[in-house]
């Protein structure tokens, strides 16, 4: 391993993108004339890599150096708290600096053993640690840390011969021209198809011309049974017939078809089938990130897609639930005929399943990137624009439900996932006591 120098460390320090990187990003992001004018040579190229079962795949704990370098953070503000008296002398050359912090524990790492944790440090240093009687409880939380970073990266994957989850989408009508919404639907059936075995794939249809496309892509393809608001499927509809098509799945998955994800999807469910008892039921929701103009050559690489993420994306809001992903215990046939394209059944769901199921709601933001392609003349509040988008509101009039939607926000999930230090997910449970929008109404 060759040694962290200090910018490294102090780029670490000021980071504050939400989404690591494995690999570095290309010098020149834009493509140059000669990548587009060949762009369906590499498409075709693609494509058959994905027949082929080399997809983008999934790397766990891909990026444990960088996290780790941000567990020294706070161990170099304890640093400087002692050091920091130092700093005021008047010949600075004698003075421990925070570079010479930095270096000294970067060093340590690096060698692995080969040096004392005090011989990594200059003379003043190593004098200031001594002398406030820290410096083995420093080496002692390192020591720690590092092991239980590696014993967490080390956890044995889950293998199976049959896919974790099957995800599946439908394309829903649009007031505007669909040259937009086709290339963003060939960007999310190359993106998906990208995750190999480990998930299987329904487009839901009735137009064999996306079936068509589909089924090149690898993807399975089911007939829309159960349509109602002009159209649009039957949410809990696709949900049941996904099922009794597939049914060695453990977790299924609803996603709006202009939703890219990157393997951090794989190891979030994998991280639930490991710890949860998937006989309780258990929904899993989060926001998405828009980016505008995606190409097709960012849902073909890992690290384009989350450096389009970072440097062309924003969260979006807390009321927008694009993806809505089950085990097998939740009770589908229980909701109501709410369908998907319209406004209102999202937050609804969520609220329904939290306070009426009881069942553990999760919000994944902090372990999942979910893409959203947005467009020019869509994407952002597309299901009030049709003729037909109350039609959710209107069915639930009929049937007498006098939704709460303010409990069903992304922020109201009791839990969520969040990346440690070590680039292991993790769960914690939310303080919702103080918000008031979050209570659940009887």
């Amino acid at each position: 391993m060759s040694l962290i120098n200090k910018t490294d460390v102090l780029c670490a320090i000021t980071s504050t993108m939400p989404y690591s990187e494995e690999n570095s990003i290309p010098a020149e992001y834009l493509r140059s004339e000669y990548r587009r004018q060949n762009i369906q040579k590499l498409k075709r190229k693609k494509i058959e890599e994905v027949k082929n079962g080399d997809g983008m795949g999934s790397s766990y704990g891909s990026n444990f150096m960088v996290h780790f370098v941000l567990i020294l953070v706070a161990l170099t503000v304890i640093n400087i708290l002692f050091f920091g008296v130092l700093f005021s002398k008047k010949d600075h050359n004698f003075a421990c600096t925070l570079e010479s912090v930095l270096e000294g524990v970067s060093l340590y790492i690096t060698k692995n053993g080969l040096l004392n944790f005090d011989n990594c440090f200059p003379e003043p240093c190593r004098k200031a640690a001594l002398d406030m009687n820290i410096l083995d409880a420093i080496e002692g939380t390192l020591k720690k840390l590092i092991d239980d970073c590696y014993t967490r990266k080390h956890e044995p994957r889950i293998y199976s011969t049959d896919p974790i989850i099957t995800l599946f989408t439908t394309y829903a009508t649009h007031n505007h021209s669909n040259s937009e919404k086709d290339r963003v639907h060939q960007n999310t059936l190359m993106n998906w198809a990208s995750y190999g075995k480990k998930v299987r794939l329904i487009l839901f249809t009735n137009e064999s011309s996306s079936e068509k496309e589909a089924l090149d892509m690898g993807w399975n393809v089911l007939p829309i049974t159960s349509e109602a608001g002009g159209g649009a499927p039957v949410l809990k509809t696709m949900f049941i017939d996904a099922m009794q098509a597939f049914n060695s799945s453990l977790w299924y998955g609803y996603v709006n078809a202009d939703i890219l994800f990157t393997e951090e999807l794989i190891d979030t469910v994998e991280y639930f089938v490991k710890h949860f008892n998937t006989t309780s039921s258990i929904l899993l929701i989060g926001q998405r990130t828009n980016v505008e103009d995606v190409v097709f050559h960012d849902v073909t690489s890992q690290t384009d897609l989350k450096y389009v993420a970072k440097t062309k994306g924003e969260l979006f809001t807390i009321d927008a639930e694009d993806f809505f992903i089950t085990n097998t215990a939740f009770p589908w046939e229980s909701i109501p005929d709410v369908v998907v394209g319209r406004v209102a059944y999202d937050n609804w769901l969520v609220s329904h399943a939290r306070c009426s199921f009881n069942s553990t709601v999760v919000d994944v933001t902090g372990t999942v990137l979910a893409l959203h392609q947005t467009t020019k003349r869509g994407g952002n509040h597309e299901g009030y624009k049709h003729k037909n988008a109350l039609y959710n509101v209107e069915l639930f009039k009929r049937l007498s439900i006098k939704p709460n939607y303010l409990s069903g926000l992304t922020s109201c999930a009791e839990w969520r996932t969040y990346k440690t230090f070590c680039d292991t997910i993790e769960i914690t449970k939310r303080d919702l006591s103080s918000d008031k929008n979050c209570k659940c109404k009887k």
